[in-house]
């Protein structure tokens, strides 16, 4: 299938979004439909991802340290915060209502905390994450600093199912 890589570097097919690396940004590329992956190509296979077709969980499918790699490309502090920030409201339900809690509850130092929580992220992927910030939010643990001390008490193997 022809498609666009989006200006913040996603393509969007079916309702999924998967992320691109970031040098493609507005590319043209195909997207390749398989039984349980999609791979997309542009620039004549100068960039590439491979993502599964169906996203464990929600409908957006990055891949380890794509979402750093996109980051890097954004320029100016405010466009940065505003991308970490959507990031983490993009692992669904779990990562909004923290985000607005956070916003709501620390107004003068969430922005610190945003840049803290994507580094984490990062480092811990999806899966691990939505886990930490479940139960830092169920027990009313708000803020960069509550959430690595939950942290250490999610093992590092998160079972997903399928």
């Amino acid at each position: 299938m022809p498609v666009t890589v989006g200006p913040t570097a996603m393509v969007t097919y079916q309702g999924v979004r998967d992320a691109m690396p970031a040098k493609a940004c507005g590319l043209p590329a195909t997207l390749h439909l398989y039984p349980t992956r999609v791979r997309i190509v542009c620039a004549g296979g100068k960039h590439e991802a491979l993502h599964p077709r169906f996203p464990v969980l929600g409908t957006v499918s990055y891949l380890t340290g794509q979402r750093a790699q996109q980051l890097a490309a954004v320029y100016g502090e405010r466009k940065r915060l505003y991308f970490m920030r959507e990031r983490l409201v993009e692992l669904g339900p779990i990562g909004e209502a923290y985000v607005t809690e956070l916003v709501h509850q620390r107004p003068h130092t969430w922005k610190g905390c945003i840049a803290r929580l994507f580094a984490v992220l990062e480092e811990i992927g999806d899966a691990r994450f939505r886990l930490v910030l479940q139960r830092a939010l169920m027990q009313r643990l708000i803020g960069a600093e509550y959430l690595e001390r939950v942290l250490a008490h999610v093992p590092a193997v998160v079972e997903v199912a399928s």
